[in-house]
Formats: C-alpha cells, sequence, structure tokens
C-alpha cells in the first residue's frame, strides 16, 4: 500500500506571530515555567508543541496539554479555542481519535461563537483530518472543500495548500487519479508561489503514486501480453520515475527533520522495492522504518509498516512470517479503528492463506474484502462523493454570480444618478412589468428544460456507474480467478499449451467486454491516447481502412467530460461498423483556442438522420446528442461529400462537469 501524506494545516491566532522557537530541552523547561502568558507566549508553546509532533510524541502532549491548562481562562477566547484544536489533532496523529474529535469540537464551538470565520475552516480542515483517518471519505471531501471554499472566499492564500493537498489524498484513495492530480497541481503552484517546503513536500510523495500506479498497470498487462518484455520495461522506467520523486520528497523530510514523513518516504521506498523484486531489501527498509515509529507512537504509520512486510515476506516465499506481521498489523488496525488500513492488510493475507493452503482462512479474508469494496466502490455511494464536490463548485460559481452582481449593481446605480433628473417613470414602469413578463417566461422555459437536461445527465451517470461496476466485477473477479488459474496450471505442466491457450483468450475476451462498459484507461492513460487505441482495435476487428489524426487533449476537459466525449466518439464509431457499409472512415481530434473539435466521417451510404430519429426514436443518436450537451457542447450529423456521413462535435473549453 503506498502512503500518501495529508497536512492538517497552521493557521495563526492573534495579532502577532508566534515566537519562533527550536525544539530544544532548554527551550522546552522555559515555555513550561510560563505562569501568565500573553496570547502571543501561548502561541508560541502550541507552535513548540507542533513541531515536537515531528520528533517526540511525548513532548507534544505534554506541551499541548499545558496550552490548553494556561489558555483556559485567559481573555483572548480565540488562543484557547486554537490550543484545544492544535491538542486535538496531536491526538488524531497519535491514535486517539476519539479524544481528538471531542477537543477540535470544543475549539470549532468557541471560533462559531466569535464568528470567526477563517479559524472555522481552519478547525474543518482537522475535522477532514479525522473523518479521513476513519475512512469516512465522503465526511472528509465534505470538510476539506468547505474549508477550501471560505478560505477561497477571504482571498486567504496562506491556508489554501493544505486543504488541496488533503483532497487529492481522499480521490487518490478514491481511485480518481485525473481529479487527484487537479488539486494536487494546485497544491504545489501554491507551495512554491509561497516557498514552503512542508507542502511541497506532501506534494512531490504523492505525484510520486501516479507514476508507480502506472508501473503497476503495466505489470499487471504483462501477465498476459505477448510484448511482456516491453510493458516491463516500460514499468521500470516509471518505477525509477516514482523514486526520483520519492527521493527529492526525502531530502525535504531531512531538511525539515520531519521523523513522520522520513518514516512515510521509507514505508514508500520499500514498496517499490518489493515490485522490483528486492524483497530483501524491502524488508531491511520497513525494519529501518519500523524502529523509528516505535520511538514515534503512530498508529497508522505501524498498520502500514506490518502491511508492507506481510507482502515482502509472502513475495518472498516465507508465508509463516508473512502471516505473523498480518495479524498484528490487523490486531493494531482493528483497537484504533482503522477499517480502509485494515482492508489493506486483507489484501495481502489472502494470497498468502491462499499459498499455505488454508482455504478457509483465505475465503473468510475474502469476504470482509468483499464487503468493504461493497461499500466503498457502491454506485450510491460515488454518487455522493461526487455531489460533495459538486456542491464546491457550485459555491464558486454562486460567488463568481455574487461578485458579477455586485458589479452591475455598482453599474445601474450610477446610471440611475445620472438619469434622475429624467422623468420616465411611467414609461420605465411598462418597460419593466414587459421585461418582467418576458423574463418569468423565459426563466420558466429554461427551468423546464434545466430540469430535462439534469434527468438526462442522471440517467446517463447512472447508466455509467452501473457499466464500472460490472466492469469491475469483471476485471477484479473473474478476470484475476483465470489469471490465478493461468499461473496454477504453468505450475502443473499439465496440457499447458492448450490450456495458456484458451485461458489466454479468455481473459482477453474479459479484459475487452470489460473495457467497453467503462473506459478506466481514461484515469491511467488519458483521454488522448485511450481515442488512439478504440480506433486501432476497431480498425483491427474490421475490414474498414480508418484513418486518425488525434492532438493531444490531455487534462483540457473534466473528469466527467471527458467520459461524455469518449462515450459519443465511440457510438460514432461503431455505427460506422454496424449500420454504414463503409470501406474508409476518418477520425480527426483538433485542440483549438477555444474548443475542441471532433469530426467522424466513413464513405458509406449514409441516412437522413432527423428522419431516422423521429421515426426509430433511436436511443444511441438520443444519447450521443444528450452527452455532448451535457457538457455544454454542440453536435451536428450531415451528409458527407460526395457520400457517406460526417459527424462533429464541438466542446468548449471550461465545458461544465
Amino acid at each position: 500500500m503506498f502512503l500518501l501524506f495529508s497536512a492538517a494545516g497552521i493557521a495563526q491566532s492573534g495579532d502577532s506571530e508566534p515566537l519562533k522557537i527550536k525544539p530544544t530541552p532548554d527551550n522546552f523547561e522555559r515555555v513550561m515555567a510560563i505562569k501568565n502568558p500573553t496570547t502571543r507566549q501561548v502561541d508560541s508553546i502550541i507552535q513548540l508543541s507542533i513541531e515536537y509532533s515531528y520528533t517526540n510524541q511525548d513532548s507534544c502532549i505534554i506541551l499541548g496539554v499545558r496550552s490548553v491548562e494556561i489558555s483556559k481562562n485567559h481573555p483572548d477566547r480565540s488562543i484557547h479555542a486554537k490550543a484545544l484544536l492544535e491538542l486535538g489533532d496531536t491526538y488524531r496523529i497519535f491514535g486517539n481519535r476519539e479524544e481528538g474529535t471531542k477537543l477540535i469540537r470544543e475549539g470549532r464551538a468557541i471560533y462559531e461563537s466569535l464568528k470567526n470565520t477563517n479559524q472555522l475552516a481552519y478547525a474543518d480542515n482537522k475535522l477532514g483530518a479525522l473523518s479521513l483517518d476513519a475512512g469516512d471519505y465522503e465526511k472528509a471531501l465534505e470538510y476539506f472543500l468547505r474549508a477550501l471554499n471560505t478560505w477561497e472566499k477571504l482571498k486567504d492564500s496562506s491556508n489554501l495548500v493544505n486543504p488541496c493537498i488533503n483532497i487529492g489524498h481522499v480521490f487518490w484513495i478514491l481511485k480518481r487519479y485525473g481529479k487527484s492530480d487537479e488539486y494536487n497541481e494546485k497544491a504545489l503552484k501554491l507551495a512554491e508561489i509561497r516557498q514552503e517546503d512542508r507542502p511541497k513536500m506532501y506534494v512531490l510523495n504523492n505525484q510520486s503514486l501516479n507514476y508507480k500506479a502506472t508501473a503497476d498497470d503495466y505489470v499487471n498487462r504483462a501477465d498476459t501480453a505477448l510484448n511482456a518484455a516491453v510493458l516491463r520495461d516500460s514499468a521500470l522506467l516509471f518505477y525509477k520515475i516514482s523514486s526520483e520523486k520519492l527521493e527529492q520528497t526525502l531530502e525535504l523530510a531531512e531538511k525539515l527533520n520531519d521523523k513522520q514523513s522520513i518514516i512515510r518516504v521509507l514505508i514508500n521506498m520499500a514498496d517499490i522495492k518489493d515490485e522490483l523484486g528486492e524483497h530483501r531489501e524491502a524488508i531491511r527498509i520497513n525494519k529501518e522504518a519500523e524502529l523509528l515509529t516505535q520511538a514515534l507512537g503512530d498508529p497508522i504509520l505501524m498498520v502500514l509498516i506490518k502491511r508492507n512486510m506481510a507482502e515482502a515476506y509472502r513475495h518472498a516465499g516465507q508465508y509463516n512470517l508473512s502471516v505473523k506481521y498480518g495479524n498484528e498489523g490487523l490486531q493494531l488496525a482493528r483497537t484504533h479503528a482503522l477499517e480502509g488500513y485494515e482492508q489493506g492488510i486483507n489484501e495481502q493475507l489472502y494470497p498468502t492463506y491462499k499459498a499455505m493452503g488454508l482455504y478457509e482462512k483465505a475465503l473468510e479474508t475474502h469476504e470482509s474484502m468483499l464487503v468493504y469494496m461493497k461499500k466503498n466502490n457502491s454506485i450510491d455511494f460515488n454518487k455522493a462523493i461526487t455531489e460533495v464536490e459538486e456542491k464546491y463548485q457550485n459555491a464558486q460559481k454562486q460567488r463568481k454570480i455574487l461578485e458579477q452582481k455586485n458589479s452591475i449593481l455598482e453599474l445601474e446605480s450610477a446610471k440611475a444618478s445620472v438619469e434622475k433628473q429624467r422623468n420616465m417613470f411611467i414609461g420605465g414602469s411598462l418597460f419593466l412589468a414587459i421585461a418582467g413578463f418576458f423574463g418569468f417566461k423565459i426563466n420558466q422555459v429554461r427551468k423546464e428544460r434545466n430540469e430535462k437536461r439534469a434527468f438526462a445527465e442522471a440517467l446517463i451517470f447512472a447508466q455509467e456507474e452501473e457499466r464500472k461496476r460490472i466492469s469491475r466485477d469483471l476485471h477484479d473477479g473473474i478476470g484475476q480467478s483465470l489469471l490465478l488459474l493461468k499461473k496454477q496450471l504453468d505450475n502443473t505442466g499439465a496440457n499447458v499449451l492448450e490450456n495458456q491457450k484458451l485461458i489466454s483468450e479468455t481473459l482477453e475476451e474479459v479484459r475487452t467486454i470489460s473495457r467497453d462498459l467503462h473506459p478506466f484507461q481514461l484515469e491511467k492513460f488519458g483521454l488522448t491516447l485511450v481515442i488512439q487505441d478504440t480506433v486501432q482495435r476497431i480498425a483491427g476487428s474490421t475490414n474498414i481502412f480508418i484513418t486518425k489524426s488525434v492532438d493531444n487533449i490531455d487534462g483540457q476537459l473534466p473528469e466527467k467530460a471527458e467520459i461524455h466525449l469518449f462515450r459519443t466518439i465511440q457510438e460514432a464509431l461503431n455505427n460506422i461498423v454496424k449500420h454504414s457499409g463503409a470501406t474508409a472512415a476518418q477520425l480527426a481530434v483538433t485542440s483549438k483556442p477555444e474548443e475542441i473539435q471532433v469530426v467522424v466521417q466513413d464513405n458509406g451510404k449514409g441516412f437522413d438522420y432527423e428522419l431516422k430519429m423521429v421515426k426509430s426514436k433511436s436511443l444511441g443518436l438520443h444519447t450521443m446528442f444528450e452527452r455532448i450537451a451535457a457538457i455544454g457542447g454542440k453536435l451536428k450529423i450531415s451528409p458527407g461529400k460526395p457520400g457517406g456521413t460526417v459527424v462533429t462535435m464541438t466542446i468548449p473549453r471550461g465545458s461544465r462537469q
């Protein structure tokens, strides 16, 4: 399990910056001796506690408790609220989520009574971290986006980076890598502008995940592909890039003397070593991280190390040690209610039990995995996640609309003062009445149209989610079972060639079905490569000569818009194969400054698409129009010259999701 970094964030309180105090024994004794502190002195104790959280758990908690005690009756209520929040976050970091939640909520209540919007966002960011640790990703995303929205509204650039890192973290866990990249890039730009090493360290680590995910995909594809050697070479390249990112992360962690981050990087490095087959080195690095973690006392880090050890020992063939570390990790995860981390350990114990012939234990572990996967991959869950982010996007839009309305009101006010002397009351009243009537009618028509569009979008969304579920079941269920069977037959040597051929063909058929049901390659390889691959597959399986010219359009559209565009292109190409009678076709994808244009043309018999739409009520054609309309684009179907059909799609940049 590759480990991401998250950031709880540091927001200042009071009129002055806290005193910069280094975490030394002398300074520890000095601040503990303070009796009647000023706001600045309390803030300095809080900051010193934060510094110790990276190196020494006991000193960190002692200072945190002290800051809460001496600020309890302080006239500045906001500094007491901050002390509560930071101590609560300390307890969260070291595994006591219950106490952490209690203190953070107490601090938030004080900020709410003081109507301190900035610090409320600060508290929301910490509550999001608590929900993230508990595996409640929907709630975590809601808190992080709320904090981000508040700070954007306040134009507080100093705090924006932390929720961006955390949101990227959530989307990575949910395997929505495009969205994760989007927020990581935003966080990196903010960190570089402010020249802050810590958030930059977090983002560099999280970016390395993308390269490792790409490498892992190449490894999985190499298991059944004819060009396995090429795919494995590609995997090695991406593992190397991922390792280089981790080296940069480690350098920053050591510069900051951040022991927690050093451990996290070591865990990630060990994971890559294990993937490369260097199991002994992976075990050595994990043991180094284990010693550091024992001194720090972080249960999440310890669970991840146990999980890594279980995997490395399994790969090394030492199954008893794999089970030992796996069970230790499970016990620790259950003690601290770390459901998501428990799942990661089960993923390692399942193949270990199978390899040992302990099929009853393997089945029990597998059932636990299925329960967790069902919970976190359901349509309702993913829809809820999408809705949470859409609320944030809508809040941004509303804020822009409000700003525009304010500008309009200012202009209208100026205009009214100039025209004050004109007696246009009757004419103006009549005009307003007519305008109001037409405005009402226009709004009524617009509302009905939007409701229809919203229903169509929801229907298409539900269809895509169901496709995704079936695709995942095919790939992860049947596909993995066939792959396991193939490897077992390889070991037995019985009827190897015949069985290998049959299973390889079946695997390829399952993967083809899975790929057609849901374009999961979009998340891994990008829209451009998936479009090219689709054309090649269709051309290779038919007698139609298809040429293509595809500009790079990766990252130019939101994730949902990419799916809509890809599905429409796919439907247009399938229509050519099924209905056109064409011998040749052409696909052109052009990236323009203001829009993306896609043209699909064939030399077939053509058809009257308007008559077709009316007579057959063609679901495919209707869906094509609905998909492009849903992302703010236009679709046109026209006769080709001298024959055939031309399908033109025009999607403006910045199309809505």
